[in-house]
């Protein structure tokens, strides 16, 4: 988010996620939609963090012994 929307404010339709969501949200006033958008992508990386704590297992972290 921070990158794209230093350098070109989303410009040029380099536009990720985030920056639909802020704009969604934030500029627009579309607060349902962005509150949509915002539990979504919460919910993606909540699904992406479990599976790779499933499949690495929670010892993966370095330094911890297995």
């Amino acid at each position: 988010f921070d990158t794209i929307f230093i350098f070109n404010q989303g410009a040029q339709g380099t536009e990720s996620i985030s920056m639909l969501n802020y704009s969604t949200l934030l500029d627009r006033l579309n607060l349902g939609l962005g509150s949509a958008v915002s539990i979504l992508l919460f919910l993606f990386v909540a699904l992406i963090a479990f599976v790779f704590i499933k499949g690495f297992g929670a010892g993966a972290a370095p330094g911890e012994a297995r």
